[in-house]
């Protein structure tokens, strides 16, 4: 058993792969301050990662949030036709990809 998880170390590091966690979210999705062309929103992680906010339409937009801001990130959803309906997922993903 010692071998294969020296071998797992070894490819992730070799392979860029993150053995860290996944993030989780703990607070949110909030979604707020909408526009006519905009809308913000917010989440927290219990620790460093980067929010992903993916829409129907196949934009995604990307913010990390940080230790000073208490893990929280905003992302903010420029372009939107006034009048439509969008749906949208959000998710935190580690360095590694890692993603809950």
């Amino acid at each position: 058993m010692r071998l294969r998880t020296a071998w797992f170390t070894l490819a992730a590091a070799v392979l860029g792969w993150s053995c860290a966690p996944a993030p989780q979210m703990t607070h949110g999705v909030a979604t707020g301050d909408v526009t006519d062309h905009s809308a913000i929103v917010w989440a927290r992680a219990d620790g460093p990662a980067e929010l992903v906010v993916e829409m129907d339409d196949g934009l995604a937009f990307r913010a990390e949030n940080a230790a000073e801001s208490d893990f929280t990130a905003q992302v903010v959803l420029d372009g939107l036709d006034a009048g439509n309906s969008y749906s949208y997922r959000a998710h935190f993903e580690n360095a590694g990809g890692r993603r809950f």
